[in-house]
């Protein structure tokens, strides 16, 4: 069971290795790739510093985007927030501004994000952002405040 337990391999040898590759090409040609496995991410509070990581660059990390300080699961949303989505800007950082205002412009989610000016339409709309995306992804937790 520790082959099925630890997902490493790095105690194949060559020929296992060759193999292995070998099998993923025959797949890879019939079947489509549909995801991929990620290590679930610990439910706390993360700093926005911490949250970079979760950006969708690193595959095995799942993928997050903050709104209003709740940090949400985005992973099955991998081709809208991964690296080729067209919301990748959004992956490992607060969306809420961008959000509001309905921009696709990666400055509205520089650190911190500023949301005093926002107007009350931009505010709706971001809680209206909420609503959906809160029925669709997982809260893994909040950011933490220094």
């Amino acid at each position: 069971v520790k082959d099925v337990d630890d997902p490493s391999i790095d105690d194949l040898n060559l020929s296992e290795i060759d193999a292995m590759n070998n099998w993923a090409e025959k797949l890879a040609a019939k079947y489509p790739i549909v995801g991929h496995l990620v290590v679930p991410m610990e439910e706390r509070d993360y700093t926005l510093e911490e949250l970079a990581q979760y950006n969708g660059t690193d595959e095995t990390k799942p993928l997050v985007i903050v709104m209003r300080g709740i940090i949400y699961d985005v992973t099955k949303g991998w081709n809208f927030y991964g690296p080729n989505g067209g919301y990748s800007f959004l992956g490992g950082r607060d969306a809420s501004r961008a959000l509001a205002k309905m921009s696709l412009d990666p400055s509205t989610v520089k650190n911190p994000v500023v949301l005093d000016d926002l107007t009350d339409e931009e505010n709706k709309v971001l809680d209206d952002w909420i609503e959906k995306l809160s029925k669709k992804y997982k809260v893994v937790g909040n950011v933490a405040t220094a």
